[in-house]
């Protein structure tokens, strides 16, 4: 049981005070001791399942970083990650045939996607890897997503709002110890690896507030507040799209009838209007040049930014081998191997677009059984989740290409946000 002799604020100040100690004395036995605590702290004001959780949130936050300091979290967030597995196996043995079932289920879907053009590539064991990967950490985040524990010994989604609340905290205080941590190319990252990445992190915090009946007008325009004062910091227009959907689905949900039926054609048709006035950047007074310069960038649609560079030249890619892909990790693998003509044409990364990536990898069919069975097991089809969650997951993943990557900061946060609702979603039709 919570202890009742800390509060909210204590808890996340220690969170917080944690996250500093490990960014601002980057190595090993920092990192181990700031791991440690996190375990500590949670098991004893929750749980252990729900410390697992926390730790596993935070190592994948850190191992986000480009610091070099930072980089031995990208091996150690494999222990969290495993115990996570460990959770997720003492879940299955509590739970019921049926339930096991749907994860076995789940897991020959990943399997079947992903090894068959693996298989069937010029690189076996790359894509065989990917494949592994994939299917043991996302039915992992699928069990432990989607079985939280009981609302008696602790609420996750107030966990989840905690760990947000300490990285956005520690962020701003990086940001006034070491300024050189916190920005990239004038544009905030915070602790995280670059400012995309913090926006589209914190977005699905956004939602988790969004979609949280009990949260007060108060309380979410303070959220709110401090969602746009990030999101204009970073210069992250998908985020700030993907949010702005999310807050019109929540004025759509409560609504009946025609109007709530309506609501995904209005959201679709808001995205794509939002994507190309985001894009249309004008020297004339219009509405446009009232944001930031950092939001309202310089390229636009029709002039071929960077990013729709990378899309077409994926879209190509994909034409070459719709229907197996060329196997798990190619994307990374083209990419990497033309990055300096790509970075003349205004683009850093991959291709940025979830969708893409996964068919580049596996193909058409595979790509849309694999990310249509990932939102379906999520819920996202239902009720609230299917105006507020569900847009803004899907334009993220359209502007980013964060799916593919299991152990990302974005990946874990998806599961565990998408799964606490659904959790509770279900607890309320029983």
């Amino acid at each position: 049981m919570p202890n009742p002799g800390i509060s909210q604020v204590q808890i996340v100040g220690l969170l917080t005070l944690s996250l500093i100690a490990v960014v601002v004395v980057p190595n090993l036995a920092t990192g181990l001791l700031g791991f440690g605590f996190w375990l500590l702290l949670v098991s004893r004001l929750a749980n252990w399942r729900e410390a697992v959780v926390v730790s596993l949130v935070l190592a994948c936050v850190l191992a986000s970083s480009r610091e070099p300091g930072l980089q031995y979290w990208k091996t150690l967030r494999l222990f969290p990650a495993g115990l996570a597995g460990v959770e997720a196996m003492r879940i299955l043995r509590s739970e019921t045939q049926a339930f096991r079932r749907r994860q076995l289920g789940w897991l020959v879907t990943i399997v079947l996607c992903t090894g068959i053009p693996a298989l069937l590539s010029e690189n076996a064991r790359a894509g065989l890897f990917e494949t592994t990967l994939l299917g043991s950490v996302w039915v992992i985040l699928m069990i432990v997503g989607t079985r939280p524990s009981v609302a008696g010994e602790s609420n996750r989604g107030v966990w989840l709002m905690r760990v947000g609340m300490a990285v956005l905290l520690a962020s701003v205080a990086i940001t006034v110890l070491q300024s050189q941590v916190a920005w990239l190319s004038g544009r905030w990252r915070g602790i995280l690896g670059n400012p995309n990445e913090l926006s589209h992190w914190w977005l699905f915090i956004f939602v988790l507030v969004m979609m949280t009946v009990q949260m007060g007008r108060r309380q979410r325009v303070m959220w709110l507040g401090l969602t746009a004062a990030l999101f204009l910091m970073s210069g992250t227009r998908g985020a700030l799209l993907a949010a702005l959907l999310a807050w019109v689905g929540t004025l759509l949900a409560p609504t009946t009838g025609i109007i709530k039926l309506s609501g995904i054609p209005v959201l679709a048709v808001l995205g794509v209007l939002g994507i190309v006035f985001m894009g249309d950047h004008q020297e004339d007074g219009s509405m446009a040049s009232l944001f930031p310069e950092q939001i309202i960038r310089l390229e636009t649609i029709e002039t071929a930014g960077g990013r729709t560079v990378a899309w077409s030249h994926a879209l190509e890619e994909i034409k070459s081998e719709p229907w197996f892909g060329q196997g798990g990790g190619y994307e990374e693998r083209y990419f990497s191997s033309r990055y300096s003509f790509f970075a003349i044409q205004n683009h850093q990364g991959l291709s940025h677009n979830s969708w893409l990536a996964f068919a580049m990898n596996y193909g058409v069919p595979a790509a849309l059984a694999l990310i249509f069975s990932l939102l379906i097991r999520l819920g996202m089809f239902r009720q609230r989740a299917v105006l507020i969650l569900l847009p803004a997951c899907v334009m993220s993943m359209t502007v980013e290409g964060w799916l593919t990557a299991p152990l990302n900061a974005l990946s874990p946060m998806m599961f565990l946000v998408a799964g606490w609702f659904e959790s509770q979603a279900t607890e309320a039709t029983h």
